[in-house]
């Protein structure tokens, strides 16, 4: 799973012998918790009417994430399902792009024959690590 994608889960209910339940109506509670407190997005519980429900949500955050779910308070999962997230493409809003030597290394003079390299990489890496996955598509101007 990588951030910004839609998980989808389909979830049978059973009764308390483990049953499959042949009918909708359950009280169904889904909690996620991401790193830092993040929270999921789009969060769905789809009833299917047949003793199945769709669970559906996005994690915005890459890291741990702990799923915890309850049908008719009874948690399906003691402690809840811990699942990883990783990081998605990045995109243009979370990329920061620079030149080395910089233009303050340089006194904001570039001489024509010289060289520099355009390093772009994720906002925050050095806190959080991103790398960018070489699917990004990336276009330059010069002027």
């Amino acid at each position: 799973l990588h951030t910004g994608d839609t998980c989808r889960l389909t979830l049978k209910a059973a009764d308390q012998y483990g049953n499959l339940r042949l009918d909708g109506n359950d009280a169904i509670q889904l909690t996620l918790e991401g790193p830092g407190g993040a929270f999921a997005r789009a969060v769905q519980v789809v009833d299917h009417a047949d003793g199945t429900y769709a669970l559906e949500f996005i994690t915005p955050v890459a890291g741990r994430w702990m799923l915890s779910t309850r049908v008719n308070g009874t948690p399906v999962v003691e402690g809840g399902i811990a699942f990883s997230v990783a990081f998605g493409t990045l995109t243009a809003e979370e990329a920061v792009a620079r030149l080395r030597p910089s233009g303050e290394d340089t006194g904001g003079i570039f001489e024509c024959g010289t060289s520099a390299d355009l390093i772009i990489a994720g906002a925050g890496f050095e806190e959080n690590g991103r790398l960018m996955t070489g699917l990004e598509a990336v276009t330059g101007r010069l002027l």
